[in-house]
């Protein structure tokens, strides 16, 4: 949760993010984002006073980044961070847990996410 661009993690708590575990790191890089989001302007305040409403759910059709909601940004910027830093095969085992870290939805095949991620995110960050 952040919502004065300050993390409160409580229980989720680490001194060393880039020590734990990639779920860990996935909350973390989410959580980051919402501070970059305040930073940049958006309200996370109000937005996040819904969030719990919203879909974190996602699918990568072509729109930018800054086209998706709030909580969506977020996990695409988490979801791709996974992809980026552990690889494939992690990200798709957090993607097929019972409850996924990862919130992609569609055609999940390795090419075509790694595509579509580089098209989301171009020119991030803004």
């Amino acid at each position: 949760m952040t919502p004065n661009g300050e993390i409160y993690f409580r229980d989720h708590y680490r001194d060393d993010f880039s020590q734990s575990t990639d779920h860990m790191q996935h909350i973390f890089i989410h959580e980051m984002s919402h501070v970059w989001q305040r930073e940049r302007g958006m309200n996370v305040i109000c937005r996040g006073l819904v969030s719990w409403l919203v879909s974190y759910r996602y699918t990568l059709d072509g729109r930018l980044l800054s086209e998706y909601p709030m909580e969506q940004q977020a996990q695409i910027i988490a979801d791709n961070f996974i992809l980026q830093t552990f690889g494939y095969e992690i990200w798709s085992h957090l993607e097929n847990q019972k409850y996924p870290d990862i919130t992609l939805d569609g055609d999940i095949s390795e090419t075509v996410i790694r595509a579509g991620y580089r098209a989301t995110l171009k020119g991030f960050p803004w």
